[in-house]
């Protein structure tokens, strides 16, 4: 999980490029909580990042950093957990090409 940016992103199922990570790729198939983030929604809407676009009625985005790393992929509601705080529908970056 990636937090140096405004968005909050995980490499995520099904990927193009992702680098070597110890745990688990992010599967949404796993997830009950799992929602797919549309194109002109308040949460695409809202979304800061250095480029957001639409890709098949999904919320895209792309993400550079300044050490030339980058992710590339679409939004995503989730929930998500920590301990015992859990946020329900936290949108997040599925990273397909990171």
């Amino acid at each position: 999980m990636d937090t140096s940016s405004d968005l909050i992103w995980v490499q995520c199922q099904p990927y193009d490029r992702c680098y070597k990570q110890g745990d688990p790729i992010f599967n949404p198939v796993t997830s009950a909580s799992y929602t797919v983030v549309q194109c002109g929604s308040p949460a695409c809407d809202a979304l800061i990042v250095n480029d957001h676009h639409c890709q098949a009625s999904k919320c895209g985005y792309e993400v550079n950093y300044t050490d030339g790393s980058y992710t590339k992929g679409t939004l995503m509601l989730e929930t998500f957990t920590f301990r015992q705080t859990m946020i329900l529908n936290m949108s997040i970056g599925r990273g397909h090409n990171n």
